[in-house]
């Protein structure tokens, strides 16, 4: 028998700039119906975490289909475990580089998107002073002068990951750790 344990779920694209409005009491309710237990939100953008006993990519097809039937929402979902998490957060080649979070980023890929992703790696010289650098299931991001001012936002659109900084990779982290007890 399946264990259960605790999911992250990083919805792509919820409540950004007026587009993809998904009340968090709504999507806690969505996931409540599907079975997973004890689900909690953190801010509006789609992070959801919940304990389940299915894989994770099963979970987040799972959830992606149940939000599209009962909103208006089309969303991409990735899930992924509290220890994939921590690797994630461990294995982050930009860290030591700075303490300042606003600089540190991490996309969540979705599956079959590596290869899109890898892309980007050929265009570095395009990026700098931004860095990005791939690991299994994520691409982690440099932007030394924050995000919002990144070389990195100007690029094409080449993958449907989902992006998120590192105060909330690493609030993410904690909120999984008291699901799992």
């Amino acid at each position: 028998m399946p264990t259960e344990r605790a999911l992250v779920f990083l919805l792509r694209g919820i409540n950004v700039g007026g587009h993809g409005k998904l009340p968090m009491a709504d999507l806690r309710d969505i996931a409540r119906d599907l079975g997973l237990r004890d689900p909690a939100t953190y801010i509006q953008s789609g992070n959801l975490v919940a304990r389940t006993d299915l894989a994770a990519a099963d979970a987040a097809r799972a959830l992606e289909e149940a939000i599209a039937a009962r909103t208006e929402v089309s969303t991409r979902v990735a899930a992924r475990t509290l220890a994939e998490l921590e690797r994630i957060f461990a294995d982050n080649p930009f860290a030591a580089r700075t303490d300042d979070e606003k600089q540190l980023h991490a996309s969540f890929l979705f599956e079959g998107d590596a290869e899109a992703l890898a892309a980007l790696e050929g265009l570095a010289e395009r990026l700098a002073p931004d860095e990005i650098a791939l690991g299994d299931g994520v691409a982690w991001l440099y932007a030394p002068n924050g995000l919002g001012r990144s070389n990195l936002g100007k690029l094409p659109k080449r993958h449907s990951g989902t992006t998120r900084n590192w105060r909330t990779v690493q609030r993410l982290i904690t909120m999984a750790r008291e699901a799992a007890g």
